[in-house]
């Protein structure tokens, strides 16, 4: 934020978008300026003892609004395993209460800054929303749309097959962490058995209100409408078809007009049945995937590069030890003598008498063959394998 920080009266303030506060105390986090109010809380940048940028969203209890707190909660306690096994959304890393439980807050991993910075001051970092980004670059394109609206069916996917809804589906609530969108404020997510935590955020909420499957697919179609036209939704089908026609040539098929427009239908019988249904017909819009380029393998490959990498080395240093440190194998026979033959050079062997340069032997089941003979060593192959004694 432009106004950063001020110390009065030896407290550090931080200002909050029309004031200036002190920052709430977290354990073992210094709080850096304040991002911005979500759902029934606040949300705050936080540095770790690890130095690691958080985000840190505070929700307190008051008595005007103790069900509300207790509400989100219970649901950050039981999206917390959601948000760290799916890559869908924002993970939440910790659960904590404030001193006298006066609040509860959560830890989450930062959204990626919305000027593009990797470095930035502290008081001017802004999250990276979908919000942001149409705002900022609407309309995408077809291929965006479907590639985004893939990624959060599938989080919806992940809610849905739990009998969890989240209630509150806008671009605001869709950020990016390493440039991947992601779903949050989580905390807002209710069991579909008694209904949602709000009415949603209009244009997004439908006219039946949130706290249902159908709710939350309502919402995404209006979210994918405000990103293919940049503007904000209409608010009934006819008109969202009408707008995004306007804006789209791919108005027939299973394009991305029709997509839209049946998440939309006022009437939840005619939307999709199911969130599944909506990613089918979304997986054919996206764009071609592309081949990781050659020499640069994508970061699922890199630690299985490593480890053969490491298994490689580990086999080539074995067989230098056994070759170098302590010798080669001696030969299957024994050598009693040398001296000269009916082919040359010969040596004399307990187990199969003389043996001259190029004579074959069976010891041991394998085939031995004599490649050469010197003063104190023979050279032999066996197979495909040639060795050397001294």
């Amino acid at each position: 934020m432009a106004h950063g920080t001020q110390v009065i009266s030896d407290q550090r303030l931080i200002w909050c978008g029309d004031t200036y506060r002190r920052p709430p105390a977290i354990p073992d986090y210094e709080v850096l300026s304040f991002i911005g109010r979500g759902g029934f809380g606040e949300v705050w940048l936080g540095r770790g003892v690890d130095g690691i940028l958080r985000a840190i969203k505070v929700v307190v209890r008051d008595h005007r609004s103790p069900e509300l707190a207790e509400v989100e909660f219970k649901a950050v306690r039981r999206a917390i395993l959601i948000t760290q096994e799916h890559l869908e959304f924002v993970r939440i890393l910790y659960v904590g209460n404030g001193p006298n439980k006066a609040f509860f807050y959560y830890v989450m991993e930062l959204a990626d800054d919305a000027a593009g910075c990797r470095q930035f001051a502290p008081e001017s970092y802004e999250p990276r929303t979908l919000q942001s980004d149409i705002i900022g670059r609407a309309p995408f394109s077809p291929d965006e749309c479907a590639e985004i609206g893939l990624a959060l069916a599938k989080a919806l996917k992940v809610l849905h097959t739990r009998a969890l809804v989240h209630g509150d589906i806008k671009p605001s609530n869709i950020v990016f962490v390493n440039g991947e969108p992601k779903l949050a404020d989580i905390g807002l997510v209710a069991s579909m058995l008694r209904g949602g935590t709000g009415e949603g955020t209009p244009p997004y909420s439908p006219p039946e209100g949130s706290g249902t499957r159908g709710a939350d697919i309502f919402a995404l179609g209006k979210v994918l409408a405000e990103m293919a036209t940049g503007q904000e939704p209409a608010e009934t089908v006819d008109e969202v078809r009408r707008q995004l026609a306007e804006d789209l040539e791919d108005c027939s098929g299973t394009g991305l007009v029709d997509v839209i427009a049946k998440a939309c239908e006022d009437d939840p019988s005619l939307r999709y049945r199911g969130v599944e249904q909506m990613e089918r017909a979304l997986v054919p819009l996206r764009g071609p995937m592309l081949p990781t380029p050659v020499g640069r393998p994508n970061a699922a490959t890199v630690p299985l590069v490593l480890i053969a990498l490491f298994c490689a080395m580990a086999l080539f240093a074995g067989v230098y030890y056994v070759v170098e440190v302590l010798g080669e194998p001696a030969p299957p026979f024994t050598i009693i003598g040398y001296g000269t033959g009916h082919n040359g050079k010969s040596i004399s062997t307990k187990e199969h008498g003389e043996l001259g340069e190029g004579d074959i032997i069976y010891a041991e089941n394998r085939r031995i063959k004599i490649l050469s003979i010197h003063d104190g060593g023979v050279r032999w192959e066996c197979w495909e394998r040639v060795q050397t004694v001294e």
